[in-house]
């Protein structure tokens, strides 16, 4: 990806944004009966957002809820950045730059574009909630939770950049990008889109318990080789819907998981080998729980982690697990 490339990927963005944004705005207090204002209605008999946040057509904004909301996130960005001062930050600087693509994509085997597309999703999707308790509509919190975790891991897309080691990442843009903006469509069309997760488990790894990992790479957070990421599909909510009625309850919150690791790169970057899962996942957010909002929203938080379940790793062996996690 060169430069032209990226900032051609940088401008359709801003542009999305700006064509969503006011048009959200129009449908949710000038035009209920617009399409996009229709598809999360709950009374019209499609699918609605069900993660124990109120669904609002217009917003009625709670001032207090708001405003604790973005200050803490303010207040978590910068203990993060102090944080990071120890791990990362602490290198020499330079003017602003782009790392080298050509390294970046082959360093780590990917895994570090995975965790960047991972945590982009989660943040989307907690942020878009968050902001829905706040009194937000549902139109409006699915694009300004993209919009925060966009911009959260825009700024550290930028601090990279002023760094000898590292630089401005293409592809770490790429990654924050897709991971937000698949949460927010995963959001905006859940009907099509629910039963589709990105998700992660992690046991902390050999190389990170004898310390084989660089100076910069420290932190938990850094540890790749002990993390796992998951591609999972619930079948019973991909499934057309004459036949969901004929499907069993039980069979209902089981689907397929398809994972990706890495080992041996802590001590070589672009050395190391990747690994292959296929495997069983099951739908916390299909556990029965009644109305309870809270327990609703802590379903779907916890659904972000692939519970230890069997799963095959079919690359580069065929291993059998009985429990991966």
């Amino acid at each position: 990806m060169n430069r032209k490339v990226f900032f051609l990927f940088l401008w359709v963005c801003f542009k999305l944004i700006v064509e969503v944004f006011p048009g959200t705005a129009a449908v949710t207090a000038e035009n209920p009966e617009h399409p996009f204002q229709k598809s999360l209605r709950p009374d019209n008999g499609l699918p609605a957002l069900d993660d124990g946040t109120p669904l609002r057509l217009r917003s009625q904004i709670n001032k207090s809820r708001l405003y604790s909301f973005l200050g803490g996130v303010l207040a978590l960005d910068i203990y993060g950045f102090r944080r990071l001062q120890d791990f990362w930050y602490n290198q020499p600087t330079t003017s602003f730059h782009f790392i080298d693509g050509n390294a970046d994509w082959k360093a780590r085997k990917q895994m570090d574009k995975m965790g960047h597309l991972m945590h982009a999703y989660f943040a989307s999707d907690l942020s878009a909630k968050a902001y829905r308790w706040a009194g937000i509509s549902a139109y409006k919190s699915i694009w300004y939770g993209a919009l925060t975790s966009w911009l959260w891991m825009l700024q550290i897309e930028i601090a990279d950049g002023f760094f000898e080691e590292w630089g401005f990442s293409y592809y770490d843009f790429a990654a924050n990008t897709l991971g937000a903006g698949f949460a927010a469509l995963q959001q905006r069309y859940p009907e099509k889109l629910g039963g589709i997760r990105f998700k992660i488990s992690y046991t902390v790894s050999e190389a990170h318990k004898k310390g084989l990992y660089s100076q910069t790479n420290q932190a938990l957070i850094d540890d790749y080789e002990g993390m796992t990421f998951w591609l999972t599909a619930n079948i019973h909510d991909l499934l057309p819907a004459r036949w969901k009625d004929k499907t069993p309850g039980l069979l209902s919150p089981w689907g397929i998981a398809v994972g990706y690791s890495a080992k041996d790169i802590a001590n070589h970057i672009y050395l190391g080998r990747r690994e292959v899962f296929i495997g069983l996942d099951f739908d916390l957010r299909k556990i029965p729980t009644g109305d309870s909002k809270l327990l609703k929203f802590i379903k779907d938080e916890l659904n972000f982690i692939r519970l230890p379940l069997p799963a095959v790793r079919i690359t580069p062996d065929g291993q059998k697990f009985l429990f991966y996690f």
